[in-house]
């Protein structure tokens, strides 16, 4: 009786070790042979295979490439918080370097406790490892537990994850979109469209757009 007793504390206590392993920003994928070109069309067909939808696709400089995706996961669970808008996408890196392409993606994780969503996203993760052949997570020596990321705050007098700025104020959501498009298809503050997520149901924000400053 004692021995199986012994088994379930030490069961337990493996199990609680591994929940509280700390978060790193990053996920390693295996390194994928040049040209660039080719890395991307391959990544892009492993993501769409594992349920990844791919929305954008940028090259901030020479020899690197971001493909933004999501899924249906991501997109439940962005929907189910207020500022479940900046989890919408999945980012996934690509870089020419020693004559290899290294690949990575954002933590799902991370992003989610970040976030501050309600519902993990532990397919997106399984999804990506599966995608990539890799999955070790790096980034933020030390790490950072769930808990700890939720709250975080980077020092006195820096804003919260929740003090959004607000920009402007529209009648309704069809008014706001159309506004936002034709900034960005004007190149409005040298910014251009690189993707547009809507989600499904929302009970804050119901639409999550990338854009970067050309």
């Amino acid at each position: 009786m004692r021995s199986w007793w012994l088994v379930f504390v030490v069961v337990g206590w493996v199990a609680a070790l591994q929940a509280a392993e700390p978060l790193r920003p990053f996920l390693a994928g295996a390194d994928l042979a040049a040209p660039l070109e080719g890395a991307v069309v391959q990544v892009r067909k492993a993501l769409e295979t594992q349920g990844l939808r791919i929305v954008g696709d940028g090259a901030p400089l020479k020899g690197a490439r971001v493909l933004l995706a999501t899924h249906p996961d991501q997109l439940a669970a962005a929907a189910a918080t207020s500022l479940g808008g900046f989890a919408a996408l999945t980012r996934v890196s690509l870089v020419e370097s020693g004559g290899k392409i290294q690949v990575a993606a954002f933590n799902p994780d991370w992003l989610a406790a970040s976030c501050r969503l309600s519902r993990p996203l532990t397919r997106v993760h399984q999804a990506l490892t599966k995608a990539l052949g890799g999955g070790a997570a790096f980034g933020c020596k030390d790490g950072i537990s769930d808990k700890q990321l939720r709250t975080y705050h980077y020092m006195l007098g820096m804003p919260y994850f929740d003090d959004v700025v607000e920009l402007a104020e529209y009648p309704d959501q069809a008014q706001a979109l159309q506004a936002v498009e034709a900034g960005l298809k004007a190149g409005a503050g040298g910014c251009r469209k690189l993707a547009r997520v809507d989600l499904p149901t929302c009970s804050g924000w119901v639409d999550a757009s990338v854009r970067r400053r050309s």
